[in-house]
């Protein structure tokens, strides 16, 4: 009997998954210089501005547009169906995460977890986003395997992980996907709850005010013992006062 990582439905699942998130990452880059989601230039509103300007100095009849202004607007029309066009391949990508995030999930020895990331290590973002959304033990243990083996390729990965915490609005803008505990991010903070340490790369809870992480069995606790563990009183904002925003 073939294993569960090695049936055909599974690697397929797993192919579609790799390929829209490698596909969804190519986008986002376009995007960061200068593709379909990134702002007008100052120097492009203006001259919008100034076409309007210049059609009311020549004071042209009612519906002749200059040749210029008709272009801006064509212009202006492709950028429209492009950033569409974007969100709607962005989105692709989100459901092939989460996709993957299923398959994941179904890991239950570091073998298995190492099967799947062998099958996208040439796409580092996308590992980091694998590594992410891994059970957390397992997660642990291959990072710190990285760590160990390759410390270079670890610390390229490490800031991916750290984009993809902070990123939210593009990588996980429904909250879906494992929140970990990153120095980066919080310090040497432990659970406002129990105290305790985390472990590195440990998946966290975060309380409404954004700056106190929880152990996820913490919340569990806390919400069993009738409490306001999300939004009730709040270290950050000192022992008696309570944080809404």
């Amino acid at each position: 009997m073939e294993s569960w990582d090695a049936s055909r439905n599974f690697q397929q699942r797993l192919s579609r998954a790799i390929k829209a998130l490698a596909a969804s990452q190519q986008l986002a880059g376009s995007s960061d210089q200068g593709g379909p989601l990134a702002e007008e230039s100052p120097s492009r509103k203006r001259g919008h501005s100034d076409d309007i300007d210049d059609h009311r100095a020549k004071r042209q009849r009612p519906g002749d547009v200059s040749r210029k202004r008709r272009l801006s607007l064509e212009s202006d029309g492709e950028h429209q169906v492009k950033r569409q066009r974007y969100r709607e391949d962005l989105k692709d990508g989100l459901d092939a995460r989460l996709e993957l995030f299923s398959l994941l999930q179904e890991c239950k020895t570091k073998s298995q977890l190492i099967g799947i990331l062998s099958q996208i290590h040439r796409d580092e973002m996308t590992l980091a986003m694998a590594l992410n959304d891994a059970p957390d033990s397992l997660r642990r243990q291959a990072v710190s395997d990285l760590e160990r083996r390759q410390p270079a390729a670890h610390a390229r990965i490490l800031q991916n992980m750290l984009q993809i915490q902070q990123s939210t609005e593009r990588f996980d803008p429904q909250s879906i996907f494992p929140v970990l505990i990153l120095r980066e991010v919080f310090g040497d903070k432990g659970c406002f709850v129990c105290q305790e340490a985390f472990h590195t790369w440990e998946n966290i809870v975060v309380k409404r005010c954004g700056r106190c992480p929880m152990h996820p069995r913490c919340l569990a606790n806390e919400i069993l013992s009738s409490r306001l563990p999300l939004n009730g009183k709040c270290p950050c904002a000192g022992d008696m006062e309570w944080r809404w925003d």
